[in-house]
């Protein structure tokens, strides 16, 4: 089966531009993809992030960003997403930030400011 894909563009308010550059940038990939909106009357977003294989978090208010992930339960869906061995990506250094700062903080993390061996995921 193909991976799925889940962005999470939280941190710049559920932005569109944020939105279309990840499903431009996605979109024509070996795998399925959606987005996670939280603004507004959000569908289930715990649920959808916990199904993912790959979370993409989008740079922008980080603490913003986490209290809206504690509120709904996403939080708890990433450190679960993460145990089961799925990837946690962020765009930009304040994605990369949020999920090592927020309290779904894998055991280890790798970004441009910390390096340490990674995971590569490679278009297909």
């Amino acid at each position: 089966p193909r991976p799925h894909v889940v962005f999470l563009p939280t941190a710049r308010g559920d932005a569109d531009d944020a939105m279309t550059a990840f499903s431009e940038a996605w979109g024509r990939r070996s795998c399925t993809s959606e987005t996670v909106r939280v603004f507004g009357v959000p569908e289930r977003p715990a649920d959808r992030v916990a199904e993912a294989d790959i979370i993409v978090v989008s740079g922008g208010n980080t603490a913003n960003m986490l209290a809206l992930w504690r509120l709904h339960g996403i939080d708890t869906a990433l450190r679960s997403v993460w145990g089961c061995g799925g990837v946690l990506g962020g765009v930009g250094r304040d994605g990369s930030r949020a999920l090592s700062g927020s309290s779904a903080r894998p055991a280890s993390w790798a970004s441009k400011s910390t390096p340490r061996a990674a995971s590569v995921v490679k278009p297909t």
